[in-house]
């Protein structure tokens, strides 16, 4: 009479053995036959959201996102206002338990307090925020030549912390970013007002992604388009 059960040999460990073995057939199959895209799937399913937030402190606070720009003297320009909504809708989106006060909130108070300084701990107090998230915007340019659309911007971002005085707990200097990276756009096959909106979601992308886990395998340049 035959055993159904598994021989002596056959570990639990043997079988994921060969289960892996199965799946880097699989990725070696998927590079040599060059299916890139099939490749990509199985990497997104197997390792998901794999980039971790480089400063997960803005969980479970209420915070306060202020952007400034180099152009403007007194306060943001209006490139630095967009942006700031912007990463105010996907801070309070993406990060857990966060409260992120409206832009029209903090916009309202620097109108009332004749506010144009980088006085992040005075803003803070006033909107009784336990973090401000404040950005710094500069060399902010959307033309390249004078047919070609290719947005170009310095950005500094740092995270305040009110509660301790206004002490800065992150900071990241951006190099210069570029959009598109490799070449620009013709203004005959998009609008002036659809590139620039394409190009800030951009850069919001890259400063807010410092405060939650996002999918690695996904370029920043494609989600900007998904951000409405």
């Amino acid at each position: 009479m035959k055993s159904n059960s598994t021989s002596p040999g056959r570990s639990p460990s043997h079988f994921v053995a060969r289960l892996m073995t199965v799946g880097c057939l699989t990725l070696l199959l998927a590079c040599s036959s060059g299916c890139v895209g099939m490749l990509a799937q199985i990497l997104h399913v197997g390792l998901g959201n794999n980039h971790p937030a480089r400063f997960p402190g803005l969980k479970e606070k209420r915070v306060a996102v202020v952007c400034l720009s180099e152009s403007s003297a007194f306060g943001p320009s209006q490139a630095a206002s967009e942006l700031a909504e912007k990463i105010t809708t996907l801070v309070g989106r993406n990060v857990d338990k966060v409260q992120v006060i409206s832009q029209e909130a903090v916009s309202d108070w620097m109108d009332r307090n004749d506010w144009n300084e980088l006085d992040y701990e005075e803003i803070g107090e006033g909107l009784h925020a336990d973090m401000v998230v404040g950005i710094e915007l500069g060399g902010f340019s959307l033309h390249e030549g004078t047919t070609l659309y290719r947005g170009r911007a310095d950005v500094t971002v740092t995270v305040y912390d009110i509660t301790l005085g206004g002490r800065a707990l992150f900071e990241d200097t951006m190099a210069e970013i570029v959009y598109p990276v490799n070449s620009g756009q013709y203004s005959t096959e998009i609008s002036e007002t659809e590139f620039r909106r394409r190009f800030l979601n951009t850069l919001a992308f890259r400063v807010a992604r410092n405060f939650y886990p996002y999918d690695a395998t996904i370029d920043y340049g494609q989600d900007a388009l998904m951000l409405e």
